[in-house]
Parts: structure tokens; sequence; C-alpha cells
């Protein structure tokens, strides 16, 4: 055998056993954090443009049934969602059914105007952006709702903490039924403040409620639901099988709970803002996304192309965190690292893919009320993991 493919084999045989060494490392450390028992749960994968390199579960998916956090456990991922809304516009832009410099008026069914000002129009880029000059106001609370509200007393959801006592007041409503209330000047949640000081295409704000719109102007293009789009053209072709927008989708048996300070389980929500945070998924499942992202960027994939990828996660804009930048619904850390983050109430999620090593690793929490530290060390293990491995 030629000396060559003889010094290949050799790194072929040995770069498992010397990743091996790392990820030992890593869930050392990992189950020492576990250990301190300041999560309820967690889950964490790490992956490149191949596939998924490591994965596990830490805790807890159930505390009272003792059910353990596994890589397949599944819980919403709050805005790291908004990663997908993304994808599909740029989908629909290739596809030459949408433009990013459209007005958003062009697609709805009503009319969306920037009270200040009447004559700037908003487009699909200042929504994926963040820069619409969209406020999401008091009544953001509004589009969360208990899927089965008459199991709970207020008593109850009281001792359960977080924002589960408002949550029962809300009603369920579709994201387009959910918009009129807050865009049109007779719609219930609609106040001037819904709206920033600062015209469109100006300044970046944050806004879920702008990502449900973007969501919406997808609904209206397609003919179909968000939910059903991303199903059939993201998440199936990934093999994302157990994974969607409400949790009729999702194999009962993989469903975990969710936790705030009182460490009583959560009730199950849902969000007719969905498309800005509702996904339910598991780490190996959005490992599976990320990894297809990774290798989208580069090469292209099965749900987009290279060069649709590239104008997708290109940053745009200064966000408000000082560094940090924004594309269209990837945003890009002062540090590099390009992704997303997501919070809700009973979770935490981090997704983020170092540009220059090409390997993201992914976090999920099935608690929002440790201390940040905590979700932040488990981040950092997993990065520290990454580095290693690539030397």
């Amino acid at each position: 055998m030629p000396k060559f493919f003889l010094f290949v084999l050799t790194c072929l045989i040995y770069l498992p056993a010397f990743a091996q060494t790392y990820f030992d490392t890593l869930q050392t450390r990992l189950a020492a954090i576990e250990a301190r028992n300041e999560l309820p749960g967690f889950g964490v994968a790490i992956v490149n443009g191949t596939g998924i390199l490591y994965e596990n579960g830490f805790g807890y998916a159930d505390l009272r049934a003792k059910a353990s956090y596994t890589e397949h456990t599944v819980q919403n991922v709050g805005s790291v969602s908004k990663t997908l809304i993304g994808i599909a516009l740029q989908q629909l832009v290739d596809e030459g059914l949408l433009n990013w410099d459209d007005s958003i008026n062009e697609h709805l069914d009503f009319r969306v105007v920037h009270p200040r000002f009447p004559e700037q129009p908003i487009l699909l880029k200042h929504l994926a952006s963040h820069t619409a000059g969209i406020n999401d106001g008091k009544y953001y609370d509004a589009a969360y709702s208990l899927l089965e509200p008459e199991r709970y007393t207020l008593k109850e959801l009281k001792a359960i903490g977080t924002e589960t006592p408002k949550m029962r007041k809300s009603k369920s409503m579709t994201i387009g039924e959910y918009c009129r209330r807050f865009f049109l000047k007779d719609g219930a949640f609609y106040r001037k403040n819904n709206f920033t000081k600062y015209p469109p295409g100006e300044r970046y704000v944050y806004s879920n409620v702008g990502a449900a719109l973007a969501g919406y102007v997808l609904e209206r293009v397609t003919g179909q639901s968000f939910a059903d789009y991303t199903r059939a053209r993201i998440l199936k072709p990934l093999g994302m099988n157990n994974s969607g927008w409400s949790y009729d989708v999702i194999d009962p048996e993989t469903i975990g709970e969710i936790y705030g300070k009182s460490r009583l389980a959560l009730p199950h929500y849902t969000l007719a803002t969905y498309p800005d945070g509702g996904l339910l998924t598991s780490v190996h499942q959005l490992g599976l996304y990320l990894s297809a992202s990774i290798r989208g960027k580069r090469e292209g994939n099965e749900i987009l192309s290279r060069e649709g990828y590239r104008e997708l996660m290109e940053p745009v804009v200064q966000s408000d965190k000082g560094g940090d930048r924004y594309g269209y619904f990837w945003e890009t850390m002062s540090s590099g690292f390009s992704g997303h983050s997501g919070g809700d109430p009973g979770i935490v999620t981090l997704m983020y893919v170092d540009p220059k090593t090409e390997l993201g690793a992914i976090a999920f929490f099935n608690s929002s009320a440790a201390k940040k530290n905590a979700y932040a060390e488990v981040f950092r293990e997993l990065i520290r993991a990454a580095r290693k491995i690539n030397r």
C-alpha cells in the first residue's frame, strides 16, 4: 500500500478516537453542571456539514416521572424558529414568487402602514432584518394562549408562576387574525406605540410581531399555512419527522416538560404568532437542520441553493446588541458566530455556527429560571470541545 494512503487510513482510524477523547471530557464537564441541579434538564449537540458529531441529554425531561432528558426530547425552541422563516422566504425569493425589496402590502389582504411615516412602505427585507419600525407592544402577550385552560385554576397557574396566568385569559387565533387586530386601526390590539419612532429601514428594533407578519406574507403568497409549507419544504426533506408547530404532530412519548422558578411543569401553550417562536423539536432533529445549513452555505443542499443561503445569512444591519449584526432572520454575533437564540416561558435555546471551523453547537434547556451563567457555561463547554476537535 502506498505510504500516502497508509497515512490517510491511519488518520481515519485515529481521528474518531481523538475526537472521542474530547467528547468524553465534554461529557464529564456537562455531567458536573447537571449535578449542581440548577437546571431540570438540557440537551446538546455538536455538528458539522456532514452530520451530528456529538449529542446527548442531561437531567430530567420530566421531574415528577424522573424521565431522562435525551437528545430526542422535544420542546419548543423560541426564537430559533425565526431562522425557518428566513429559509422559507428565501425559497420563494429564489423561485421568483417574492423579492426582498417588495412592499409587504403587495402581498397582504390588509394594509400595514407606519402611522408616523405613512408614505414610506415597509419592505419584506425590513421585516426580516427587524428594521420595519414595529414594536411588540403591550399586546404581544395576547399571542400566547393555553392549549387546555380549563384544566387549571388561576390559583394553580399562579403557583406555577411565569406568564401562565396571562395566557389563561387569551384566546387562540390564527396569524392573520392576530395581525389584523395588531396592525389595523380599528383592531383590538392596535396602538400607535406598536410602531417605533424610526421610519422603515432606518433602525434595528427586534420584533416578534414583525416576524409573525413575515410568516403571514408567506401564507398569502403560497396559499398554505406556514406550518404546512415548512413541514413539506424544510422539515420533511431534512428528516425532521418528529418536529412541527403543534403538539398533535409530535410523538407524545418524546415531549418533555418545561419549568419556571417553582419547578412545577408549565401547561402547554401555543402562539398565534407561532412562526416567531413556536417550533417543537429536539436537539437531534435541530442538529440535522443546522448541519444542512452549514453544508448549504458551502455548496447548497436539498432545501436551498448556496447563493440563497449566503443572501439569507449575510448581515445587513447592526443590531441593538453592540457588535452583533443581523441578516434575514439569522444573526451574526460580535464573535462571528451565526445562528439564533430563543427564550420563552419555560425554555432557553442556543444554536450557533462558527464560520471559521464550520462547526455548530446547539443547547436546549427546559427551564427559563436558572441563573444566566448556567446556560452560558453549557454552551462554552460545547464551543471549547468543538475548537479542540478542529485543531
